[in-house]
């Protein structure tokens, strides 16, 4: 919800939000609900930001890994699949994201974003695993 759209929220009907007629916990409530919509608006711009700039930088790892140089070893092979798990991983963020902000509210759809979600998540992070282990094992020969 965009701050500007606060006005509306306050100027909705009383019998909506405070079936009780207590004016004073009505505004407060009011008010804490117009703070609770910017805190919001600002945290999904400031999460976006984020999200696209993991997503644009795995995108330039992907190019410089994929170089004819680097493309040849063992190692480029799992940091290629690490980066393309880790943007699958903040598109379902963002996507997430725009679901709750827009309110869309389908049980299906949430269980599908779930299960991917965990699903990627499971698969980058065994892919940091296997990086790691075979790091330690090509170290030590």
């Amino acid at each position: 919800m965009h701050p500007s759209s606060n006005a509306s929220l306050i100027n909705s009907s009383s019998s909506e939000l405070c079936p009780t007629g207590s004016h004073v916990n009505c505004a407060l409530r009011y008010e804490m609900m117009a703070y609770i919509s910017r805190v919001n608006y600002y945290m999904l711009i400031i999460n976006s930001i984020i999200a696209l700039g993991g997503i644009l930088g795995n995108i330039l790892a992907l190019i410089v890994i994929n170089r004819k140089p680097l493309k040849n070893t063992s190692s480029s092979v799992f940091i290629t699949y690490l980066a393309l798990f880790d943007i699958s991983v903040l598109a379902v963020h963002m996507f997430t994201l725009f679901m709750g902000h827009f309110r869309l509210r389908n049980l299906l759809l949430y269980c599908v974003i779930i299960f991917t979600t965990d699903l990627v998540t499971f698969c980058g992070i065994w892919i940091l695993v296997i990086i790691t282990l075979g790091k330690r094992t090509f170290d030590n020969a």
